[in-house]
């Protein structure tokens, strides 16, 4: 085989240092992790900083790598350069070689001198060095190590020889190392003022780590030297196959010939315009495809940003050669193909990598079209007149309505040698405004994607962010990262999904979700989140329920109130930009539509003056979480009314799936509301048991093990305690109603960790143990704890919209992407219906409200391109009416002067609803509370408004919530009765299948595929499995359907419309 191919050039470095006793130390992410000042790792010695400074261990004194390194955005940026030059790259690979204390510049220097001129045969006339002016030992070494001549050894006074970590830190002086490509080419030696030809080509770099600098003027010697060398693996390949250029390598040329066969064009090797377009689409591949593969997206800001940039410019050089079709995504694919056996992470996002490029290529093909027809246009104009400045309007229309990136316009721009009117922009830019109800999980994420978009956000809370109830979601989020090496996967983590939600959920977004999942964690994991670790230094990952793969990964006992408080970081960075303006303590009151039915603005409650104001927008988002003050008392926050989403299932949006209520296994009692006993605890090992014996009132340390009955993992043996919550929920109410076998004698059972030690508790779950602690006065490290099954979220919400793409995931651009029936409004989180089915997967919560807003942003921004008239433009009267409306609303409230307290009422609806729309449901007991909330609506007229003040007065307020929970919980209980089944959460014991003990959800596939084949074997299976089946079938046919409630006229009505299910056949659920 060539040794000069870049395989074996790659192999022969590592091998050389691996035999000098050098540990073999794998590239690291292009995102540094331990240097947020830094846009991409774009050296080798990046992922040693810490040891460098002493502030890391590590078990080996000497390393050797072959670095991922990017340079196309901050300091090092090349990407303007990169194909009209032989060397410049925006992706290579940097080899290197390191020494933390161990050897210093006589070994460095004959280490790299005897690997260059004998492991690589580069003949000694053709190299020369530069060394720091100030440096005597280094040039007395090369005299004597290399045998060079002093004409051959140049000393460079500049700060080109000296490097820094710093103003203040480790630094030292450089040696480089120089290859003469021959006097046919222009250029001088280094330190001439000809340096910069092609003709001396720097292709090693010897840093010699042997100073402190302590403050400006002092700089002390460092009592253990270093060493850290650079190499750049795209420039020795070249010199050792004796070509002009990187370009003319085994690196590049497949690509280019790839693009020269799928163009038509030639590739001539003489920078020619064809060549040099070809020469651009395959480096920006080779940079495209590890961007993504190492969890970076397009995006308008930061890393996503410099990515989006790399892509399109591919793209319109793509457009030069000619390319009517798609091809970029091939040529990335071309590079998976070549690298991943070196870089496996690039085989494990090929689909992805594939989806990604081919996305922003379909739309970013579109906009080009348009937008240069329309500048082409503009700047003929501009020539005849002979003006040289691009109005901002123009910039912005092209912005705004075609998408057209201004970046873009300026390159173009450039090329016709005009400015563009910066301040005309940045004028029009601020007219655009989205509104972001609510300030948890998903409103921080929806504010933060669109701000980095570049659109203004008006970001609404009803309390202060910090304390949104995302924060109370403690277990952790889920992401098919398989540190663990179970074979996870995101295809498993989606299969897991859609099996979790009784296959009820829409599969392509909860596919886009679930292979977007680990990128969304590592993301969170830059922005600063504290996630567990394992002594290795990865990322921990728990198991939670419905899987049996460690999936979530976790920050202590705290996962939530972590994330909320990153993404509240990053929204306040676009606070001090201008981009966001942040209300807290302000209330939602309804969405203001104009005549058309479009949604340009909230109206809101200020909850302290009592002030009501419609605020222009020209999208509004609602963030608003669950609904489940509905039931009084459950784990939601006391705020968690749902009468935001209500306002707009009232104003005519469609709800989904509202009888869909999970209920959590594990709860815990307080006077005032309940307390989630989070899943991690049995994620961490926890037991669930009861005494064998009825009515044992034995302190639960004195009952015996062979008297414990540990009836989930009897009954589930290899789920155990993490079955999914509907099934956890339904096992406890059946030991404790039906068997009689609760704690006490009531619906209790125990969730036992003393077999845990402390350490490893307060290590892993300190915070939740704590909250245990505070409300019941147990230590649950010493007894266990007593817990109870509770309403926790509703699976139901808004319904929304999507895009899908033929690969069955998500189309990232499209502006129908969670929008409601209500154009203009959209809903994120926990407020919409899409993700969860019949029943949530712990864990899937925190990763869909995060996901749902970073998913959503580029698709509202490409709505506020198209619109036809901005809500700043439109006329005041609209929004005038909708104040005036709430006002007067607000005021009859205020007024009532009726028998009823609208606390008790509520506690009254409550009741109704807990004790006839919980675990199990029966039509009779369904009927009758649907007439108990007809009562409750008709004495709602009769309410007495208990305080009337205008200053923090939080009655009417609460009555007009009252009121909009009495319309939810009546469409929750109409669609519990038209649903005649039992599926996931949503369980009548009349319509249980009941399916054999013994029968294997494999099976229906096979039967399903018989069928469709000309018939089913009657012989295959057994008869009452062949029952069972067609009793699925036919439940399937009825029932897999949405429940969609509308509201007109005054009255509810709940339909049904189909699930997409094209991309995993649904089976019946089995957790054995």
């Amino acid at each position: 085989m060539d040794k000069k191919t870049l395989k074996n050039v790659r192999k022969s470095f590592l091998n050389y240092f691996s035999n000098k006793k050098h540990e073999i130390v794998d590239s690291s992410n292009l995102v540094p992790s331990n240097d947020p000042t830094l846009m991409f790792t774009n050296s080798g010695m990046v992922q040693f900083k810490n040891v460098f400074t002493g502030l890391e261990k590590r078990d080996y004194k000497k390393a050797v790598t072959s670095q991922k390194c990017v340079r196309a955005g901050g300091k090092h940026n090349d990407l303007e350069n990169v194909g009209y030059t032989p060397r410049h790259h925006t992706f290579f690979e940097m080899l290197g070689n390191f020494s933390f204390g161990d050897y210093f510049k006589d070994v460095a220097i004959e280490l790299a001198w005897n690997l260059l001129t004998k492991e690589f045969q580069i003949s000694k006339s053709k190299l020369s060095v530069s060394v720091y002016a100030e440096d005597d030992e280094a040039f007395k070494l090369w005299k004597k190590i290399a045998g060079l001549p002093e004409s051959k050894i140049y000393k460079i006074s500049t700060s080109d020889n000296f490097w820094s970590m710093g103003d203040l830190g480790p630094c030292g002086p450089c040696s480089e190392i120089f290859y003469d490509h021959g006097e046919h080419l222009k250029g001088g030696p280094p330190g001439s003022k000809d340096q910069d030809g092609d003709r001396y080509i720097e292709i090693w770099n010897l840093v010699f780590m042997q100073f402190e600098q302590v403050s400006k003027d002092k700089r002390v010697n460092l009592p253990k030297p270093s060493v850290d060398t650079g190499m750049g693996l795209e420039r020795l390949v070249t010199v050792l196959n004796g070509v002009k250029s990187n370009y003319h390598t085994d690196l590049f040329l497949p690509l280019i010939e790839k693009a020269a066969e799928m163009s038509g064009k030639n590739y001539t090797k003489a920078f020619t315009d064809d060549d040099i377009s070809m020469q651009v689409i395959a480096d920006h591949a080779r940079a495209t495809s590890f961007l993504v593969a190492d969890g970076i997206q397009p995006s308008n800001e930061g890393r996503g940003y410099v990515l989006r940039r790399i892509m399109r410019r591919a793209i319109r050089h793509g457009r030069r050669l000619g390319f009517d079709d798609l091809f970029f995504n091939q040529i990335c694919d071309a590079v998976v193909e070549r690298m991943s056996l070196a870089f496996p992470e690039l085989n494990e996002a090929r689909a992805l990598i594939g989806k990604v490029t081919e996305l922003e290529e379909t739309t970013f093909r579109r906009t080009l079209d348009t937008g240069l027809r329309i500048l082409g246009q503009e700047v003929e104009h501009l020539k005849s007149t002979q003006e040289t400045t691009l109005p901002g309007s123009t910039v912005f229309k092209l912005y705004d309505t075609y998408g057209f990136p201004k970046d873009l316009t300026e390159v173009i721009a450039a090329e016709h040698k005009l400015t563009i009117d910066e301040d005309g922009f940045a004028e029009a830019m601020a007219d655009q405004r989205v509104i972001v109800i609510g300030g948890g999980l998903a409103g921080l994420a929806a504010t933060m994607k669109i701000a980095e978009l570049g659109t203004k956000v008006l970001l609404i809370s009803f309390q202060p962010v910090k304390r949104s109830h995302s924060v109370c979601a403690q277990g952790g989020i889920n992401g098919a990262v398989n540190i663990k090496g179970e074979g996870d996967s995101p295809e498993i983590h989606f299969y897991d999904t859609v099996k979790g939600g009784d296959f009820l959920a829409n599969q392509p977004l909860c596919k886009d979700m679930c292979y977007h999942a680990p990128f969304v964690i590592y993301l969170l994991d830059r922005l600063g989140v504290p996630f567990n670790r394992t002594p290795e230094g990865n990322l921990d990952f728990r198991r939670f329920g419905g899987t049996l793969h460690h999936r979530t990964a976790f920050a202590g006992a705290t996962t939530g109130q972590q994330l909320l408080y990153a993404l509240d970081e990053q929204v306040r960075r676009f606070e001090t930009q201008g981009l966001v303006e942040k209300m807290e303590w302000h209330e939602y009151l309804g969405a203001v539509l104009d005549s058309e039915g479009r949604c340009v603005g909230a109206t809101i409650n200020n909850l302290r003056t009592g002030e009501i104001r419609a605020e222009r927008g020209d999208a509004v988002i609602l963030a608003t979480g669950g609904p489940g003050l509905v039931y009084g008392r459950s784990t939601n926050s006391m705020v968690c009314t749902g009468t935001a989403t209500t306002s707009a299932y009232l104003q005519g949006a469609k709800y989904g799936n509202a009888e869909f209520i999970q209920i959590h296994p594990s709860a815990i009692p307080g006077r005032d509301k309940l307390r989630l006993m989070s899943e991690s605890a049995r994620g961490e090992g926890g037991r669930v048991w009861v005494p064998k014996k009825p009515g044992d009132e034995r302190k639960p340390r004195d009952v015996p093990e062979d008297e414990r009955f540990y009836f989930l993992e009897e009954k589930y043996p290899r789920f155990g305690n993490l079955v999914p919550r509907d099934v956890g929920a339904r096992e406890i109410y059946d030991i404790c109603i039906n068997q009689k076998l609760g704690v006490h004698g009531e619906m209790k059972v125990y969730l036992d960790l003393t077999h845990k030690s402390r350490e490893f508790l307060d290590d892993r779950l300190g915070g939740i143990l704590e909250i245990y602690e505070k409300f019941t006065g147990v230590d649950p490290r010493e007894e266990p704890m007593e817990i109870f099954p509770a309403v926790h979220y509703s699976m139901g919400g808004i319904w929304t919209d999507y895009e899908s793409t033929d690969d069955g995931f998500i189309n990232h651009q499209s502006p129908h992407n969670q929008m409601t029936s209500i154009p203009g409004l959209y809903a994120a989180g926990e407020a919409d219906y899409q993700y969860h089915g019949a029943n949530r997967l712990g864990a899937n919560s925190l990763l869909s409200c995060i996901y749902t807003g970073l998913m959503m942003g580029p698709g509202v921004n490409n709505y506020l391109r198209n619109l036809p008239e901005a809500a700043s433009q439109m006329p005041s009267s609209i929004f005038e009416n909708e104040e005036k409306r709430w006002k007067e609303r607000f005021s009859d409230i205020s007024s009532m002067k009726g028998s009823e307290n609208p606390y008790a009422l509520h506690n009254e609806l409550a009741e109704a609803m807990i004790s006839n729309v919980l675990i199990v449901r029966e039509n009779e007991k369904l009927q009758s509370t649907l007439n108990v909330i007809e009562d409750i609506e008709s004495r709602w007229k009769d309410i007495e408004c208990v305080d009337t003040q205008d200053w923090s007065n939080p009655v009417p307020s609460f009555v007009n919530q009252l009121w909009n929970m009495i319309q939810l919980s009546k469409i929750i209980t109409m669609g519990a009765l038209k649903r005649d089944e039992f599926r996931g959460s949503h369980y009548k014991p009349e319509f249980d299948l009941n399916q054999p003990d013994d029968f294997n959800p494999a099976d229906y596939l096979e039967y399903e595929e018989q069928k469709a084949n000309g018939g089913v074997h009657p012989d295959q299976f057994a008869p009452s499995h062949v029952d069972y089946m067609e009793r699925f079938e036919k439940n399937n046919e009825d029932w897999l359907k949405s429940s969609i409630a509308t509201y007109n006229n005054g009255k509810p009505a709940v339909d049904f419309e189909s699930v997409d299910t094209s991309l995993i056949a649904p089976r019946p659920r089995k957790y054995d």
